[in-house]
C-alpha cells in the first residue's frame, strides 16, 4: 500500500481526541511539516488511530498533518502540528526594491526596499518618491512644517512635487 503525507490546515477550534484506552492518540508535533519525523509518527499512528479519531482531528480545525492513502482516497492517521509562530517584521531588501515591497527613492536615485509587516523606525534622508508595495503603508516623515504621516494604499506610489524632499522616520504596514 502506498501512502503519502498530505498537509491540511483546517480553520476552527481544537477538540481533544483520546484513544479508547484513554491515551492521547493525537500528539502535537513541533517538527517541520512534511518532515521524515512527522511521517514516522503518522505511520506509527496508522496502526492505532481509528477512522473516527482521524476524522475528529480533521473536523476539529486544528493545524494538522495527515497520512493519506491515494488508492483508497482516505486518511490513515493524523497528528496536530504546533502552529508556526510568525514574527511580523519589516526587513530590508538591501538597496533596491522588488515587486510588492515598500520602496523609497532619494535624491541620489538610491532605492530603499522593505518587505514584511509591522513598523520600522529609521532615518531616510532626501526622499522624493514612495511606493506602498502590496500592502497599505504609512510613511511618517519630517519636512519644513514638522512631522506628518501619509498613508498610501497598496499599489499606490507618490512622487514629491518639484524639488521637495522629506526625511522619512517610520514605516508602518
Amino acid at each position: 500500500m502506498v501512502a503519502l503525507a498530505l498537509l491540511a490546515i483546517p480553520v476552527g477550534v481544537a477538540n481533544a481526541v483520546t484513544a479508547p484506552d484513554g491515551t492521547d492518540s493525537n500528539p502535537v508535533m513541533s517538527a517541520t511539516r512534511g518532515s521524515a519525523e512527522v511521517r514516522t509518527v503518522l505511520e506509527d499512528l496508522a496502526e492505532t488511530q481509528s477512522a473516527e479519531q482521524v476524522a475528529a482531528i480533521y473536523d476539529s480545525g486544528v493545524p494538522a498533518e495527515f497520512l493519506w492513502d491515494p488508492e483508497a482516497n482516505e486518511f490513515l492517521a493524523a497528528v496536530e502540528i504546533a502552529p508556526t509562530i510568525s514574527t511580523f517584521a519589516i526587513t530590508a531588501l538591501g538597496p533596491g526594491c522588488a515587486t510588492g515591497s515598500v520602496c523609497m527613492r532619494n535624491s541620489s536615485n538610491l532605492h530603499y526596499g522593505y518587505i514584511g509587516t509591522g513598523t520600522l523606525s529609521g532615518t531616510w534622508n532626501s526622499i522624493n518618491y514612495m511606493y506602498a508595495g502590496n500592502l497599505t503603508t504609512r510613511f511618517t516623515y519630517k519636512n519644513g512644517t514638522g512631522t506628518q504621516t501619509v498613508e498610501l494604499k497598496a499599489g499606490v506610489s507618490a512622487t514629491l512635487s518639484g524639488t521637495d524632499m522629506v526625511t522619512v522616520t517610520r514605516l508602518a504596514r
